[in-house]
């Protein structure tokens, strides 16, 4: 059975360990350049609960230069290997992506955030063949609704090969993604602990703890 299924993709926290990485870079920096480091972890997690943005990796490429901001991030990686910053589920959710549809390619990375430093987190897991779009909007939902064509289709950007589908997914972590999502396009929030946000989910959101639990969900979908 044909499929036009497009599957958008989050990066930071669906797939990617931003935690994990943020304190191997936070735990670099104390190291190597004493005092820098000071509260920077504390201040991505505080925005991060408000919903907010703090854009650390900007922060330490200002502070440091691009050289030595870019050679650090090179040695945080060597240290730790580009695997240890995937999260649990997401190499297996990554490889069934073509398994679900006939569209090709058949996700793509849509992420908010600075574009310099988002694509080389991308790189640094070594996801540079996968096509990404870095927003301006971390509602993913408004980005897709952009797509929508009078058909009813989803013509997608160039970046996605600028094809017609007639079916989207969205996974990300945060719930504002998904605000005022279009018709033909399911949501799936990967959250470990919604907390009392689970109260606000709207209609047709899907929850899953994690990337393992989406991946048995989308096999239930599009079986």
């Amino acid at each position: 059975m044909s499929r036009k299924l497009f599957q958008v993709i989050d990066f930071d926290r669906t797939i990617f360990d931003t935690a994990l990485f943020i304190e191997a870079l936070t735990t670099y920096v104390d190291r190597e350049h004493p005092g820098l480091g000071k509260g920077l972890k504390e201040a991505v997690e505080a925005a991060y609960k408000q919903e907010k943005t703090f854009f650390l990796l900007r922060y330490l490429r200002e502070a440091l230069g691009l050289k030595k901001f870019e050679a650090l991030v090179d040695q945080v990686i060597l240290e730790n290997g580009s695997e240890a910053f995937f999260l649990p589920g997401a190499r297996e959710r990554l490889a069934m992506a073509e398994s679900l549809t006939d569209a090709r390619p058949a996700f793509g990375i849509v992420t908010f955030g600075d574009e310099v430093d988002q694509l080389m987190k991308i790189h640094a897991v070594k996801l540079d063949m996968v096509p990404v779009l870095v927003t301006k909007t971390p509602q993913k939902a408004e980005v897709v609704a952009s797509w929508l064509t009078p058909t009813g289709y989803f013509r997608l950007p160039e970046v996605f090969g600028g094809t017609l589908v007639e079916e989207i997914t969205i996974e990300d972590d945060k719930l504002r993604a998904f605000h005022d999502l279009p018709e033909n396009v399911t949501g799936i929030w990967v959250m470990e602990d919604p907390g009392e946000k689970i109260n606000d989910m709207p209609v047709g959101i899907h929850h899953v703890k994690n990337l393992r639990e989406s991946i048995q969900l989308l096999k239930e979908l599009y079986p």
